[in-house]
């Protein structure tokens, strides 16, 4: 017989003291604590759901874009920016043949990451897309009695995040030559773009994506 999930676990464990609103939790022992009070019991079961059913969609959006990566260190970088993403951003999206997904709610910023997105006649291995809402301190709001606040303006900047590893790209003299050529061209396109090397990514796959995202993140105050 399977093991109940989380969801049903909670259900189950709830029971009525008859018609009031006060509720019981059975089992809670077998789940590893012991609570104070059913406030406790409540939180600790309540809490473990909600942590099962949020991982288990991250692992779906992920098995959705999983399949996009065409070596190691693209999976990894792929992990690493979700991962950092979702530490900086209050709402993180992912796009692949133009479908979104993610967390989308309406928030005042929201990072996506689209796995092998097509940019005119290229093809990047990630584009990072950070759209927020910030203060405008050209246009400035008056109000009746003389006081003025910043405005507020949108806005969107991206970069690419490239990775080159020896094992999974040839790195011949003449490749590297047209990767400068490609870079070029598309930031004459206006996209700032990240290279990383396979050594850089295996070192430390969070701080490079960290890095990125930091930096796509503090941009939006240039414009």
């Amino acid at each position: 017989m399977p093991k109940p999930t989380w969801a049903d676990q909670f259900k189950n464990g709830l029971v009525s003291k008859g018609e009031d609103t006060q509720y019981l939790l059975r089992q809670v022992v077998e789940w590893g604590e012991t609570p104070q009070t059913e406030e406790d019991a409540l939180f600790f079961v309540g809490w473990n759901t909600l942590a099962h059913v949020y991982m288990n969609k991250a692992l779906r959006h992920l098995e959705d874009l999983i399949a996009t990566a065409e070596s190691p260190i693209e999976m990894a970088m792929l992990f690493a920016l979700c991962v950092a993403a979702h530490d900086a951003a209050s709402n993180v999206r992912y796009k692949k043949d133009s479908h979104l997904f993610g967390d989308l709610e309406d928030m005042p910023d929201v990072l996506v990451i689209e796995p092998q997105a097509q940019l005119g006649e290229y093809r990047v291995d990630f584009l990072l897309t950070y759209q927020e809402c910030i203060p405008d301190f050209d246009h400035k709001e008056r109000f009746r009695d003389g006081t003025e606040i910043p405005g507020t303006k949108d806005v969107t900047v991206h970069l690419i995040v490239e990775c080159n590893g020896h094992d999974y790209h040839d790195r011949s003299r003449e490749q590297a030559s047209r990767d400068r050529e490609r870079d070029r061209e598309l930031k004459k396109l206006g996209y700032e773009v990240f290279r990383y090397t396979g050594s850089d990514i295996w070192k430390d796959p969070l701080a490079c994506a960290t890095e990125a995202v930091e930096v796509l993140i503090k941009s939006t105050w240039k414009k």
